[in-house]
């Protein structure tokens, strides 16, 4: 060992050089690490000290890494040496080495005033040889050496080169064992990612981890950027007081707001050495109680160069991190960004697996799972668990006339002012199409009615869309658990039944569900089972009103009328069932029977008598059956079957019906089949002229609403001369429904109304009334009956 200088002073300044060099923060980070990474390989260590001091003729071989006064040997060559040792570390002959980073050799320690007293005491050695163990990063942590316990010249032992190529083994053996311990620690990591961890609880592993790998004295945080508000939020930090934490949580992606919202504003590391760094500012009081002294904060940047969040490590002591604590950084940064990028990979699907994608609600699923968990606990004293059931009213109009982008624009307005309106832990969802659900715990009783209110409120807000002010509504219904229970489904079916009652209402309404409503709904559950039973067991009939001349009584057509009479019931009222069977999807099966009817009794007719020849059956037919691809063939192949011309088939329509694009489709094919077309109820619509125009329609008939009003001059006679001057403008006829009082006969004719229909010129008779008038001698086989008034046509 080359001595520089003698003297006291001389002693002095190499004293200071080793303890310096000794305590160096980031060769002391290395060291830690280098501790834990080669715990794994003592076994091969040991096996290097044994080869060392084998070929060495030494008695004893070790691998050391050293701290402050402490001498750490991870291979001994014998048990006989203790694992641990502290002496000052200027009197230890590795410390030199590892000062120096060079190797060194001392034939006697007792003549070597530095190294005197490791001659003495019990495991004293006098001949001494080492070579300096280096880090990947280039630190030296520590030593390979042999002693013996008598001294000896150099060229009689090992040489310095056979002992640096020992020491090269050891620092490969460390350079693997910090990799497999940072695979380790990432495995780990992996696996709780891979196990459904939440990120927070990852990333807090992960920096666990960190720190674990480089020791005390640093400590780990994650930060992750919210994308929706461009700050930082907390994610992970181990070590960190729970106020520090709190302070850096919604951090500003910005210069100047601490070293990690620095990084992530720069994308680029930013190191603060100590406390005089401006980047310090906003947090100098809190890293003054913890203890922090400097940070480096690496960004963690998506491969589009997009921040993603920040690793950082803070130092208990000034200075800037060492290279094995940046390559640590870095190493874990791709891994950071792995589970950042999973997590918001897994938050999206889980978005889109719950989320509806309109309103960015929930939807249906998800929605009945939570409100089945809520209603788990039973409700507060007073209170109930609320379930609505929100129903647009006539949005398919919207649909149909401004597009689904308008009906699509509407429903997200909707579903921002449901958000509005009610507790941020109410349940709101999309339910399907334009329906809304939502699920309010511990609702106070009195407060139900209230609730409901609010969330149809919030259907009426208006909205421009493509120049047009929509303003629409909803039927809301409502079920407590107080009635209904606690099943999610008996809730869901009776806020839909107190839905279906508001519609009946008249829209724009509210109904909660009480006992009574539930047994009506019983009730019509009854009736729609035996109106299924009696379609499909033909248990249904038909029977024909005429339509007449007004001025000569001269039949002109046969409306047909279904009947059903209960067997045990007697007759159920056309107005009871019929709705019902269109709310309950019978009304194709029903209108397919009564066509078929009426086409067969037509064709019968006509086979015995002649004045038939000239009658026209009319038949009702719902919207729904307009939207079914099969009606069309459907007539057809009845027309074709009875051989009847198309002419001697009228089909009546409302006003509402002939609105939507695919059922303007289907008039026209059926006009292409000779069929008559009728638009019924007329005048309660939405008709104009203009679509009127458009439409092929040959009848209109006047809903009955304005001829029960006909007297003098009032406003439904001027309604109706307004309807029969537009029609005659249109080349349509025009015939008057309800027609049941003479002095509305009187007003009709004086009108210039020429056909009508109603009680007073003939109440709906069955086909063999019809057939046996129709075949009677004389001029009455064509003239309508003049009959009392009195009841409604269907």
């Amino acid at each position: 060992m080359v001595r520089r200088g003698s003297g006291p002073s001389a002693a002095q300044s190499l004293e200071r050089t080793v303890e310096q060099a000794i305590a160096s923060p980031s060769r002391l980070s290395a060291v830690l690490g280098a501790r834990s990474d080669l715990y794994p390989l003592g076994p091969a260590l040991d096996a290097l000290a044994r080869t060392v001091a084998r070929l060495s003729g030494a008695e004893t071989g070790l691998v050391t890494l050293l701290t402050p006064g402490l001498q750490h040997r991870v291979g001994r060559s014998g048990t006989g040496i203790p694992v641990d040792e502290r002496r000052p570390d200027v009197e230890v002959p590795c410390a030199h080495v590892v000062a120096f980073e060079e190797p060194l050799v001392v034939p006697d320690c007792a003549s070597d005033v530095s190294f005197r007293a490791s001659a003495e005491g019990p495991h004293a050695f006098r001949f001494y040889a080492g070579a300096p163990v280096l880090a990947s990063e280039g630190q030296c942590v520590g030593t390979v050496s042999v002693r013996s316990r008598l001294p000896h010249e150099p060229s009689h032992l090992v040489s310095p080169a056979a002992l640096v190529d020992a020491a090269r083994q050891a620092s490969a053996l460390l350079a693997v064992a910090r990799g497999q311990a940072e695979r380790a620690a990432q495995l780990r990591v992996l696996a709780a990612l891979a196990a459904g961890r939440p990120m927070r609880s990852v990333l807090e592993l992960l920096a666990a981890e960190v720190e674990s790998l480089l020791g005390p004295g640093l400590r780990c945080s994650v930060l992750v950027l919210d994308p929706a508000t461009r700050t930082l939020s907390d994610a992970a930090g181990p070590s960190l007081t729970e106020e520090f934490r709190m302070a850096v949580d919604g951090l500003a992606v910005a210069e100047g707001q601490g070293p990690c919202g620095s990084a992530a504003y720069r994308r680029e590391p930013v190191v603060a050495v100590d406390l005089t760094d401006p980047v310090w500012a906003p947090f100098l009081r809190l890293t003054r109680e913890l203890g922090i002294q400097a940070c480096a904060s690496l960004p963690v940047l998506a491969p589009d160069g997009e921040p993603l969040g920040t690793l950082a490590l803070y130092r208990d002591e000034p200075g800037a991190p060492s290279a094995y604590e940046w390559a640590t950084l870095r190493s874990f940064a791709g891994l950071t960004r792995l589970v950042i990028e999973r997590s918001r990979v897994q938050a999206e699907l889980t978005r889109l697996a719950t989320r509806d994608e309109v309103t960015g609600l929930l939807n249906r699923s998800t929605f009945l799972r939570r409100a089945e968990e809520l209603l788990a606990a039973p409700p507060a004293a007073g209170t109930d668990h609320v379930l609505l059931f929100c129903d647009v009213d006539q949005f398919k109009l919207v649909n149909d006339t401004l597009g689904h982008a308008a009906g699509d624009a509407y429903l997200r307005r909707a579903a921002s002012a449901l958000r509005e309106r009610l507790r941020p832990e109410d349940l709101i969802a999309r339910f399907a199409g334009d329906a809304f659900t939502v699920f309010a715990a511990d609702v106070p009783r009195a407060g139900v009615d209230a609730l409901a209110e609010r969330a149809g409120g919030a259907f009426t807000v208006p909205l421009q869309v493509g120049g047009h002010d929509l303003r629409l509504s909803a039927s809301v219904g409502a079920a407590c658990s107080s009635v209904s229970g606690s099943a999610v489904d008996d809730l869901l079916r009776d806020a839909d039944l107190a839905m279906h009652e508001a519609k009946l209402a008249g829209r724009a309404q509210t109904r909660v569900c009480d006992a009574s409503l539930r047994a009506r709904a019983a009730s019509r559950s009854d009736l729609v089972l035996a109106l299924r039973h009696a379609i499909l067991e033909g248990e249904t009939s038909v029977a024909y009103q005429p339509e007449v001349d007004l001025l000569t009584g001269e039949l002109l057509g046969l409306e047909a009328l279904c009947r059903w009479a209960r067997p045990g019931g007697g007759p159920v009222a056309p107005d009871v069932f019929v709705p019902l069977a269109e709310e309950a999807g019978l009304i194709g099966g029903l209108g397919r029977q009564v066509l078929a009817t009426a086409m067969a009794d037509l064709a019968r007719w006509r086979e015995r008598a002649a004045a038939v020849d000239g009658l026209t059956v009319w038949v009702n037919v719902s919207p729904l059956q307009l939207n079914d691809a099969r009606f069309v063939p459907g007539v057809a192949d009845l027309l074709d079957r009875h051989a009847l011309p198309g002419h001697c088939l009228g089909l009546e329509v409302t006003e509402t019906a002939v609105t939507a694009p695919r059922a303007r489709a289907r008039l026209h094919e059926l006009r292409g089949l000779g069929v008559r077309i009728a638009v019924d109820d007329f005048g309660t619509g939405y008709s104009s002229l203009g679509a009127l125009k458009a439409l092929p329609v040959d009848l209109l008939k006047i809903d009955r609403a304005f001829i029960d009003g006909l007297h003098g001059a009032g406003s439904d006679a001027r309604i109706v001369a307004a309807i029969l001057a537009m029609a005659d403008a249109l080349g349509l006829t025009v015939l008057a429904e309800g027609v049941e009082r003479a002095e509305q006969l009187s007003a009709l004719v004086r009108l210039g109304c020429t056909r009508g229909q109603g009680f007073l010129l003939g109440a709906p008779e069955p086909a063999t009334a019809i057939e046996a008038r129709l075949s009677a001698p004389g001029p009455g086989a064509a003239a309508g009956t003049r009959g009392r008034p009195g009841g409604g046509r269907r």
